[in-house]
């Protein structure tokens, strides 16, 4: 599902992009009746749809109205620096705070595969920019992906490297994952951790820059201790795949 945000910066360009076209200068202020006129379009379709002429209510017609008028309140949101989440989750505590419900977000969970790779005692780490700490490479599962194909596929979209997962165990028909952590993002979006131990196959870093332009860098158990950068499950984890892979006749 495209979150709020991609719909945001999505319906903020294409109004730019509109107004350079049709020359137009953008003022904060020029959004106010465009709103007001989307608003009134969708009420009279809401009218015709309750009122005795219900063949006159166009659902098509209503859908666009109301993406129209969604537009409008986002692009306002954008040239007002709007936090829309923060404020959305202000509003909700007022309302519980005002009429005392016990109102819960459904939380969103979803699937994602890390890599702890290793090579020369040494463990890759991309950064991650939203939290500013080091962690594995890796990435969401896709739609009728395994976790395991998950992890090889992320490995080379984002180091360039070719690379074999290590089964610690002969136990199951598929490649058996290094660990499972429960990543809570946000008390209402979690994230179901996979990881696996590998080595490289073939292939060289491609960059110290991974596609989504974050840094790449090797650590090892020394670094992985003493940084204060890298969430201490990495750290247990990281420290724990060096050792394992050290002891372990490739």
């Amino acid at each position: 599902m495209i979150s709020i945000e991609e719909i945001k910066r999505r319906g903020y360009r294409i109004i730019e992009e509109w107004n350079k076209k049709n020359n137009k200068i953008h003022e904060k202020e020029s959004v106010f009746p465009h709103l007001i006129e989307e608003i009134g379009e969708l009420a009279r379709e809401i009218g015709h749809q309750k009122s005795n002429w219900r063949q006159e209510f166009n659902k098509e017609k209503f859908d666009e109205e109301l993406i129209d008028v969604l537009m409008q309140v986002l692009h306002l949101a954008t040239d007002y620096n709007v936090d829309i989440e923060k404020a959305y989750n202000k509003k909700i505590l007022k309302l519980k705070e005002r009429y005392g419900f016990d109102y819960q977000e459904e939380i969103k969970r979803e699937f994602v595969s890390t890599v702890y790779l290793v090579k020369d005692a040494r463990i890759l780490l991309t950064l991650n920019e939203k939290i500013n700490k080091w962690v594995p490479i890796g990435g969401h599962v896709e739609e009728n992906e395994l976790p395991h194909e998950t992890a090889i596929r992320e490995a080379k979209e984002e180091s360039g490297f070719d690379i074999e997962l290590i089964n610690l165990t002969n136990m199951g028909n598929i490649n058996q994952n290094f660990g499972i952590n429960l990543d809570v993002i946000k008390p209402d979006h979690h994230h179901i951790n996979i990881s696996y131990l590998a080595k490289i196959k073939s292939g060289e870093l491609k960059s110290e820059i991974t596609d989504d332009n974050t840094p790449l860098k090797w650590f090892s158990q020394e670094e992985l201790r003493n940084l204060e950068d890298i969430p201490e499950n990495v750290k247990a984890s990281g420290i724990k795949a060096i050792e394992l892979l050290n002891n372990i006749n490739l």
